[in-house]
């Protein structure tokens, strides 16, 4: 894009670079799906709060699958079910990790409990 990082979030909506980001993306859905199946993706991070990106990576990741897999929710438009962005916005990372903390610290209360 010829550009910082920085003035990413000064590109237009229809820039090159954002076809480009969707591609990768999408190719990466794809393959989560193939290997998986998931119920559902859930994308998030500084570059994912370019909303244009979720209409463009959910069409080329039906592209790419070519109706390979024939379940309505990946081959229609409920893709947009499945495709999606976090809910935590940009702190979904950090949340993550509190969340697998507290997994973790209750695991280890209950194996301490059941040692006592």
């Amino acid at each position: 894009a010829k550009c910082t990082v920085a003035e990413l979030k000064d590109l237009p909506d229809d820039h090159k670079v954002w076809d480009i980001a969707a591609h990768y993306l999408a190719c990466m859905c794809v393959n989560f799906i193939l290997a998986a199946s998931p119920e559902k993706i859930v994308l998030s991070g500084g570059v994912m709060l370019r909303k244009c990106l979720f209409p463009m990576i959910r069409q080329k990741t039906q592209i790419y699958l070519n109706n390979y897999i024939n379940v309505p929710t990946i081959t229609t438009d409920k893709i947009d079910s499945v495709i999606v962005p976090s809910e935590h916005g940009n702190r979904a990372g950090i949340v993550g990790a509190l969340f697998l903390g507290k997994i973790a610290l209750d695991e280890k209360k209950k194996s301490s409990i059941t040692r006592a």
